[in-house]
């Protein structure tokens, strides 16, 4: 390695395939707004997308890799990245033979394609070379992007290597022919793969393994993996900063073209977590913010999108630069899908904890490495919003009785006017039957009124205690912090969240 990339700053990470687009378009999302707080300019970006479903047959050679079976989503893994990316990207290629489903999924992308050959991914790093070095001359700082979705393999001698279509990708030609050969300012290496760490590992003390992005998108992996029950359909990640730059974004959502905007907050049916996709199936993004949380997304326009809740999802056709509010949107039938054991447990886990700036605070505060952004007062005050204390059992329970008495005091009302009527009636007759009707009439209402009456008061008095009486408890000179409602264990700590 020569001495220049010796001092490259590279991001390295390992994701799990189930979480990958989401993360990468909120992480994204997150980093971008974190450097437009700082002004940083917009730089050129070049991404590189391999995905690899096979192993290919000259690296079944009697060994471990003789027993991997073909994958089926890395293509579409890589095709997802890449349409991704495309829009914030000065160019980006896909090298991936896609299936037939994922051609049906991504038609556009299929003449666009490339085989994933040593040879094209070797054409693919020059003309990569060439843009690189005349944004150098003219003074831009290029970036990086480069991704692969595939099997891990290990050659006769033993050493990890990313699966091609004629080979593998090795350590050295990694490092060698691509991260040493273009001048990139940084280069963000996302992988997807068995050995994923073998393989970027450094080879020597002068190179470092540097995170993959701010520490907003470590903390969102965190929230979006924290409560997978069965261990093995948990995804193990690592996610760093680049040294140089602790808030460095791999994107710019500023510069793409031809997207939306959708906003909210969460609140009502959108505080339970949604995803949204296309009329094809792909996954753009899925959201579990923080209680009364804002929600903001960027997503890609022309193109019908839906919106899937818990309860239903509401289908959405938007235009370039449009704005559409959560709240305006209603909700239709849900669609229902069988699922195995492994993939129950990672959609009952996967995004189960709500993420927001109350959770990013409380994770970053356990990580010595990660420097926390500054946000915005919209967030700030969703934060205060989402301090107050939730609704306990008792305050709800004092609700349900205020209403009661409510209630109560209203029928108290009418058999008041009942009584008022029978004694009215008593006082304007001198037949004696009559007036002795309308006189136990008048004992009966009146005494149903004064029984509903003190029930009333009873159930009034009783719901507003239960229902104010812990804020006069809580208030002082200090208000008192908002009570922990989810404890997680980081591996460095115990994180703390008011708000899941």
């Amino acid at each position: 390695m020569s001495a220049r990339s010796a001092r490259r700053r590279w991001s390295v990470g390992r994701w799990g395939a189930a979480a990958m687009a989401a993360a990468v378009a909120l992480g994204a999302a997150l980093a971008a707004r974190a450097a437009g707080a700082v002004g940083a300019p917009a730089a050129p970006v070049y991404t590189i997308s391999i995905g690899q479903n096979e192993v290919p047959v000259a690296l079944r050679t009697g060994g471990a890799n003789d027993a991997l079976a073909a994958l089926h989503y890395a293509d579409d893994d890589a095709a997802t990245f890449h349409t991704f990316m495309r829009s914030v990207s000065t160019r980006a290629y896909l090298l991936s033979v896609l299936d037939t489903d994922s051609q049906r999924r991504f038609p556009d992308l299929v003449a666009e394609a490339r085989v994933p050959t040593q040879a094209e991914l070797a054409d693919v790093v020059d003309k990569v070379k060439r843009d690189m070095e005349r944004d150098r001359a003219a003074g831009r700082e290029p970036v990086l992007v480069f991704f692969y979705s595939g099997h891990g393999v290990r050659d006769q001698a033993g050493a990890a290597g990313l699966a091609l279509h004629d080979g593998a990708l090795s350590q050295d030609t990694l490092y060698d022919k691509i991260l040493a050969v273009l001048p990139a300012r940084v280069a963000h290496v996302i992988v997807d793969a068995c050995h994923a760490e073998a393989v970027v590992r450094p080879r020597d003390v002068d190179a470092r393994v540097e995170p993959l992005a701010a520490d907003e998108l470590q903390t969102y992996m965190q929230t979006a993996n924290l409560r997978i029950a069965d261990a093995r359909a948990r995804p193990q990640i690592v996610v760093q900063a680049p040294r140089t730059d602790r808030r460095a974004p791999i994107v710019d959502l500023a510069r793409s073209l031809g997207q939306f905007r959708l906003s909210g907050r969460a609140s009502g049916p959108w505080a339970e977590p949604f995803f949204v996709e296309t009329s094809s199936g792909v996954r753009l993004a899925d959201v579990f913010a923080e209680r009364d949380a804002p929600i903001a997304l960027r997503l890609p326009a022309g193109e019908s999108l839906y919106l899937v809740r818990p309860d239903g999802e509401v289908e959405i056709a938007p235009r370039a630069g449009e704005a559409i509010a959560l709240a305006d949107l209603p909700a239709a039938a849900p669609r229902a899908r069988a699922r195995g054991a492994l993939d129950d447990a990672m959609r009952k886990g996967l995004f189960a904890t709500a993420f927001g700036s109350a959770f990013y605070r409380g994770y970053v505060s356990q990580q010595q490495d990660l420097v926390a952004v500054d946000f915005p007062e919209e967030i700030a005050a969703a934060d205060r919003l989402a301090a107050r204390p939730a609704d306990s059992a008792a305050r709800t329970a004092g609700r349900v009785l205020l209403w009661t008495g409510v209630a109560a005091a209203a029928a108290a009302g009418v058999f008041g006017g009942l009584a008022y009527r029978a004694e009215s009636q008593y006082n304007a007759t001198d037949v004696e039957r009559t007036a002795t009707e309308a006189r136990g009439r008048f004992y009966l209402y009146r005494d149903w009124g004064l029984a509903t009456g003190a029930g009333a008061l009873a159930l009034v008095g009783a719901g507003l205690a239960l229902s104010y009486w812990p804020h006069a408890a809580a208030a002082g000179p200090e208000p008192a912090p908002a009570p922990a409602r989810g404890i997680a264990f980081t591996g460095s700590g115990f994180v703390f969240a008011g708000s899941f």
